[in-house]
């Protein structure tokens, strides 16, 4: 966290506490149902999202090929990856990485900063729907 932050960027962070993959304006709007003082503008959740992730505190994470942005944290103790069912567009989180070898070789020569890795299929409650 930045020593300089905004009550945006406060609001932001303090909302993906508990929001996972969250677009702004579901941030936007999950921030002003809870908020008794004066309202976030959409404008200022942007900015302050802009910030976040410049500062590598959110990162960016398009699940649904949709065109949607949506913003996690970015911590690395929980660092996670999804499950995305192309039917309902459940999310589930799989807390294991497949990729920690991969990024331990790239670390050595290079700074990485995140990545992602997402499973696309279809979940068990939409294959008995099939059925």
């Amino acid at each position: 966290m930045q020593k300089n932050s905004t009550k945006s960027e406060l609001k932001v962070l303090e909302i993906l506490q508990n929001l996972t993959c969250a677009t702004a304006e579901e941030i936007y709007h999950k921030i002003n149902a809870e908020t008794k003082d004066k309202k976030i503008g959409l404008t200022s959740v942007y900015r302050a999202l802009k910030k976040l992730e410049k500062n590598y505190e959110v990162k960016c994470v398009n699940l649904f090929n949709d065109g949607k942005i949506r913003y996690e944290l970015n911590k690395n103790e929980d660092h996670h990856h999804h499950f995305i069912c192309k039917k309902c567009n459940y999310v589930e989180i799989i807390p294991e990485c497949p990729l920690k070898e991969i990024e331990k070789t790239l670390k050595s020569k290079h700074m990485l900063l995140y990545h992602s890795f997402d499973l696309y299929g279809i979940c068990n409650e939409c294959l008995e729907k099939q059925t």
